[in-house]
């Protein structure tokens, strides 16, 4: 796993990095994290990452104190792709149904995220008019396409 600094990212990451060692810190060194730029979404999908790596968490704690003992989720890029937040990272999960349920899992919080605003976490909606793919309220769409004009 290569490690990244913790400096230059928001403070909210830092509490979502802080809150799940196991999922972003487990092995790095001190200041240091599995990330290589931190979350690149917007602070808006800070509750999806919360939940996503909530859940990743639970699932390693579980693992390992029954079948698995070595497992882990290891998050390496967690970002905004054709309006979705994208999870990439490396796992050890080799048990089935865990391997396939934590496959759906992410396809689950992918979809959701196609429903909630990357800025604000309010409701929102896939815009592709503004010059990329993204997810947007209605109130930050607008704010993006007068920043267009």
């Amino acid at each position: 796993m290569k490690e990244f600094s913790l400096k230059n990212l928001k403070d909210w990451e830092v509490t979502l990095i802080e809150k799940y060692p196991l999922i972003y810190k487990e092995g790095a060194a001190d200041g240091e994290c599995s990330l290589r730029y931190g979350f690149e979404f917007g602070q808006g999908w800070s509750e999806l990452a919360d939940e996503f790596s909530q859940v990743a968490t639970q699932l390693v704690q579980h693992l390992r104190s029954t079948v698995q003992p070595d497992a882990f989720i290891h998050s390496c890029i967690y970002k905004s792709k054709f309006a979705r937040m994208t999870w990439q990272g490396d796992d050890n999960l080799i048990d089935e149904p865990f391997n396939s349920l934590f496959s759906a899992y992410i396809q689950k919080i992918e979809t959701k995220s196609t429903h909630v605003c990357e800025v604000t976490g309010n409701p929102g909606t896939v815009r592709n008019d503004i010059g990329w793919m993204t997810t947007l309220c209605d109130e930050e769409y607008q704010k993006m396409k007068n920043k267009l004009l």
